[in-house]
């Protein structure tokens, strides 16, 4: 072997090891890690059952896209409920005026999360429970075809609405369905990566107490009145409604 046949292999022994690394972060699977805030964020509104998790979110290997985020509830007593991503929040910054504090964020439609190995991922993600959402719409199906019937029929056909059967069944279903109690439960965050077949999971645990159920609770008169509102007249962005939200601390996990 030459000078120069020498020269080109010792110049591509020392690329060896760089394209070794390359291939190995290209066949290498994304690993995720779940940094929650201290609390979850729980709830009981118009849109049923809500679990928010304010978290940052890390990246190990290479960045990673996510597809899903679910979370799976199992309190002491056996009850399970599985809450699926609706939202992404991010807050970007706060500005001070003479009124207080307002908050700069962006919300947006939970469809994916791209995660890098760069930088951290901070979002609160908002979750409702999926079953809920399959059991109510009927019952708002059936109020809405109702108060249509009557609208043809009746000069006060709200306020027939309102006193009807249907209206009092979707109330009903609300107060049947709370699904909060208190003791303690078990949560098992579970992130869905593209291209990775087995999913991300993280366990965590917090306890409700039966004060916080309480004003839970309270929310039920005011769903009552949201959906009186909605037979009433078309809702606009200033009306409100004072939902009380619960933040128990997360604890460890057994």
């Amino acid at each position: 072997m030459g000078a120069f046949e020498w020269a080109a292999a010792i110049g591509a022994a020392a690329w060896l090891p760089q394209v070794i690394t390359w291939i190995a972060k290209w066949f290498a699977k994304p690993k995720l890690k779940i940094i929650p805030s201290k609390t979850p964020e729980v709830g009981y509104t118009s849109f049923g059952p809500i679990f928010n998790l304010t978290c940052a979110i890390a990246a190990e290997r290479k960045d990673a896209v996510v597809e899903r985020v679910s979370v799976s509830l199992r309190h002491e007593r056996g009850q399970k409920s599985l809450f699926i991503w609706e939202s992404l929040n991010e807050t970007f910054s706060q500005i001070r005026s003479t009124e207080g504090f307002a908050e700069i964020s962006k919300n947006q439609p939970a469809i994916a999360l791209k995660v890098s190995t760069l930088i951290l991922t901070e979002k609160q993600i908002g979750m409702r429970e999926t079953t809920f959402q399959d059991e109510i719409r009927p019952y708002i199906t059936a109020l809405s075809d109702h108060q249509s019937f009557l609208k043809k029929t009746q000069a006060d056909y709200q306020q027939t609405t309102i006193r009807s059967k249907e209206f009092a069944d979707l109330v009903e279903l609300y107060r049947r369905r709370f699904p909060w109690q208190e003791g303690r439960y078990h949560v098992t965050a579970e992130l869905r990566i593209a291209g990775v077949k087995e999913p991300t999971k993280q366990d965590f645990a917090f306890s409700l107490s039966a004060g916080e159920i309480d004003k839970l609770k309270q929310n039920l008169d005011e769903i009552e009145r949201y959906i009186s509102d909605t037979v009433q007249q078309p809702l606009d962005g200033d009306t409100q409604y004072n939902w009380n939200w619960q933040y128990p601390p997360f604890e460890g996990a057994d």
